[in-house]
């Protein structure tokens, strides 16, 4: 008798385990946006000396990704960049956004006509579940 209440003790632990870890239709994490190559502390922007520089943003998430956009304060000037950002990103829509990561490179060229000043862009994401992140960073443009 032992035995048998063992051993249904045993199965009733292990269905209820097995319950537990099956995975949840409602995803509560938000994605991930890394700027690899950005600063994201306002008082050390990245410098920018060239007339060309390419932005590598890295997103990732625990299903699929769904949106992306950037916006930024008018009082920093960023605003120029905007549709240079846009562009890009439209180009890039079109290999979708489906997968757990998803590295977006976004050239800036001519960057000798942009006034020197410091800059703050910010990359805005969602996931499948409608999960929202974003992430800062900042750069000064040099001459």
């Amino acid at each position: 008798m032992k035995l048998l209440n063992y051993a249904l003790g045993l199965l009733f632990t292990l269905g209820m385990l097995s319950c537990g870890s099956s995975s949840s239709d409602s995803d509560s994490t938000p994605p991930e946006i890394k700027f690899t190559n950005l600063s994201t502390v306002e008082a050390d922007p990245t410098p920018i000396t060239k007339d060309s520089f390419e932005i590598v943003i890295k997103l990732s998430d625990d299903e699929d990704l769904k949106s992306v956009s950037f916006d930024a304060p008018k009082e920093k000037s960023v605003q120029e960049f905007l549709p240079i950002l846009s562009a890009a990103l439209e180009a890039k829509a079109s290999t979708g956004l489906t997968g757990l990561t998803k590295e977006i490179k976004i050239p800036l060229v001519n960057l000798s006509i942009v006034t020197p000043s410091k800059y703050e862009i910010t990359c805005n994401v969602t996931d499948a579940s409608g999960n929202p992140a974003k992430n800062t960073a900042y750069f000064e443009i040099k001459k």
